[in-house]
């Protein structure tokens, strides 16, 4: 409709104008992006579930992601920006943010219970205290990277952008902050785990 309008905005039967990313149903679209979307997912769970040999470690990142959720479509409702095909592609590159510092996290907590031999509390705090400062930095250093470019780049980008600050910005202090309670209602046995880290 829109290339229509514009033909005849031009007032030339010739003009003619093509998306340059070929799409040409936004509805049909979007719902292939879904469905793949939805592939993707599940392949990524599978792998978490077969790399964590248990479903505990895996309900812990699966409870995390709709937080995550919440701070990205939060980061468009103060921007003002819809949501649309780039940032569903974003939420996606967000779930793999929000696993990356899942894990990393997981694994420094394992490493206290199995190596350090530290009772569950203990761990939680020692785990938290030795990587929040990384979690903490590069979640930072992404989101001030990305707010010039929310700035000064053009309106195409912008809803993905919002996007990705929010996201980053809540995903990160709910895993500092959410992810050792989930813990240690789900691992309240004072046994060594299985690593975090996907084999």
């Amino acid at each position: 409709a829109l290339t229509k309008k514009i033909s005849e905005a031009v007032g030339n039967e010739k003009f003619k104008v093509k998306n340059v990313f070929g799409i040409s149903n936004i509805s049909e679209t979007n719902k292939t992006l879904l469905s793949n979307a939805f592939i993707c997912i599940t392949l990524i769970i599978l792998t978490l579930l077969i790399g964590y040999r248990g479903i505990r470690k895996l309900l812990i990142t699966l409870i995390v992601f709709p937080t995550a959720c919440l701070g990205a479509f939060l980061g468009l409702v103060i921007s003002g920006e819809p949501f649309g095909f780039l940032p569903s592609v974003g939420l996606i590159a967000l779930f793999g943010i929000m696993i990356n510092n899942s894990i990393y996290l997981m694994s420094a907590i394992d490493f206290q219970r199995n190596e350090q031999k530290n009772n569950l509390h203990e761990s939680l705090i020692n785990a938290v205290k030795d990587k929040a400062k990384a979690i903490f930095v590069t979640s930072a250093t992404s989101v001030l990277a990305l707010a010039p470019l929310y700035v000064f780049v053009d309106d195409f980008w912008r809803g993905t952008i919002a996007l990705l600050i929010g996201g980053i910005t809540m995903s990160s202090l709910v895993i500092l902050c959410g992810l050792p309670v989930f813990y240690s209602v789900l691992f309240r046995d004072k046994k060594p785990v299985e690593s975090s880290q996907p084999r």
